[in-house]
């Protein structure tokens, strides 16, 4: 498998949105990487309830922790058992170094980011939400979003769909480095 398949991840939105755009900046920067666990996000930062609200606490688990790939720690499992120091380990090697805030509502700012490859995870006010948006599009003469939602290839087109909106809100733009090898 590669990390461009559709992550299932009802649960973890939040998480799932920050992983993907992780998962998104290593590739383009020419890395072939594993899936990466949002549940290896997720349980630790909600204590290994199945709870949702993660927002920027991924970003920063991530840029402590790192993410799990998923032949160690399963997409959705939330049990302690997979909390392992291989898993601990192996986890650093796919880290958010940094991440831009991209402004509430700047339509600019975020196109400009995706155009230039970087891939953001966002939250929609109005969906209260948090998908990839991973590219820009022009419909009907509006930009728009190319985004990449959690909930599987049975949403949208295969996962993916596009929706204009200027109500971004909570987005952030994960920064990383290729792992070490």
């Amino acid at each position: 498998k590669t990390a461009y398949e559709i992550k299932e991840c009802d649960w973890s939105s939040d998480v799932c949105s920050s992983d993907l755009a992780l998962e998104l900046a290593l590739l383009k920067q020419g890395q072939r990487l594993p899936r990466l666990s949002p549940a290896s996000v997720a349980a630790p930062i909600k204590g290994f309830r199945n709870q949702g609200g993660w927002g920027g606490d991924a970003l920063k688990y991530l840029r402590e922790h790192g993410a799990v790939p998923v032949d160690m720690w399963p997409a959705n499992a939330i049990e302690r058992r997979y909390q392992t120091p291989e898993a601990a380990t192996a986890a650093a090697d796919y880290k958010v170094t940094d991440w831009i805030e991209v402004e509430p509502k700047n339509i600019l700012q975020a196109a400009t980011l995706l155009l230039m490859g970087y891939p953001i995870s966002a939250g929609f006010s109005w969906w209260g939400h948090q998908v990839c948006l991973e590219d820009v599009v022009i419909l009907d003469g509006e930009i728009c979003w190319r985004i990449r939602n959690s909930w599987g290839p049975s949403w949208g087109q295969n996962g993916y769909g596009d929706r204009k909106s200027t109500r971004l809100t909570s987005s952030h733009v994960p920064l990383s480095r290729m792992p070490s090898s």
